[in-house]
């Protein structure tokens, strides 16, 4: 079922992201999360430190991203640890995308999570609620509180 959820989305090669060079949308359907002191501007939430290899981190999180009800893995960038999803709404089927990359920072391993909708201006809070219960879900897994 996953792999038909992906079926008319792909990743081009120009939604390879930069988060540092990011501008989100201007409609208040995304949610974003970075290591911290990263999101400075971008209204996004601080993402904890793991004492982990980037390779590690971005193992763990691909576990618990596809873990997801209706989500599908759309590609990772070949040269960085940056991966993405597609996840679809429940009840409407409508396609939201995920984008998660590990990143070296002192300590370990920190890691952006972005998301949001292909469709419409709005999300009545959906985009945001997924980034914070994937942050916690990540760092449990990492064994972070």
């Amino acid at each position: 079922m996953a792999g038909l959820l992906a079926g008319c989305l792909k990743v081009p090669d120009s939604e390879k992201i930069d988060f540092t060079t990011l501008v989100p949308p201007d409609r208040p359907n995304w949610a974003l999360a970075c290591p911290p002191e990263e999101c400075a501007g971008l209204a996004g939430t601080a993402t904890p430190i793991m004492p982990l290899t980037p390779d590690r981190l971005a193992a763990l999180a691909d576990e618990v991203i596809r873990a997801g009800p209706d989500v599908a893995f759309l590609g990772r960038v070949p040269d960085r640890l940056q991966y993405h999803y597609v996840q679809r709404s429940r009840f409407f089927g409508f396609p939201d995308l995920v984008t998660f990359e590990a990143v070296p920072v002192a300590g370990g391993a920190g890691f952006y999570l972005y998301s949001r909708s292909v469709y419409g201006y709005g999300d009545l809070g959906v985009n945001r609620q997924r980034v914070q219960d994937l942050v916690g879900r990540i760092a449990a897994r990492a064994g972070q509180k």
